[in-house]
């Protein structure tokens, strides 16, 4: 029930203009329901819905950043295991080129190497063509070089 601002009459719920004087009702806020407790011989009216408890905004926040905090952890470990796959095709590609590629050097007329032989002097010049084109050209292996396996030879050269 409300009551009338006007004429101060006791109307339904539902009304729009009162009955009395024909005021407009305006329906503003709902009055909320009470209860009225005794303690110590003094009433004390306390709203029904007064124990809801809105949700904390920091609780919000808290789970927003965690859902961003998780999403970026798994775009850097997807960007992670991408650029250590790219890294080990390079390292594939480059074995193959060391286990195919011959390097002559001016000077040297009867052996070829692996790019970045011990033996190789300070300043030199060189070509560089395949394994078996060294061979036909008269070349023959490298002993300080192609003594090596390729592949401790490719771990000895990017250790470098």
């Amino acid at each position: 029930m409300i009551s009338c601002e006007k004429c101060k009459n006791t109307l339904p719920d539902d009304t729009k203009f009162c009955a009395y004087c024909g005021n407009e009702i305006i329906h503003t806020e709902q009055k909320c329901q009470t209860e009225v407790y005794t303690h110590d011989n003094s009433n004390i009216t306390v709203p029904i819905n007064a124990t809801k408890k809105k949700k904390p905004v920091a609780i919000i926040i808290l789970s927003i950043l965690c859902v961003l905090l998780f999403g970026s952890t798994c775009l850097c470990i997807a960007a992670i295991s991408t650029m250590a796959d790219e890294a080990a095709a390079y390292k594939e590609v480059s074995r193959e080129y060391l286990e195919n590629a011959a390097v002559m050097i001016e000077g040297d007329d009867e052996h070829y190497h692996r790019f970045g032989c011990p033996s190789f002097p300070s300043e030199y010049t060189y070509w560089i063509d395949t394994d078996i084109g060294a061979v036909q050209d008269g070349y023959s292996k490298c002993p300080t070089c192609y003594g090596e396996s390729v592949e401790d030879y490719v771990e000895y050269t990017y250790e470098q």
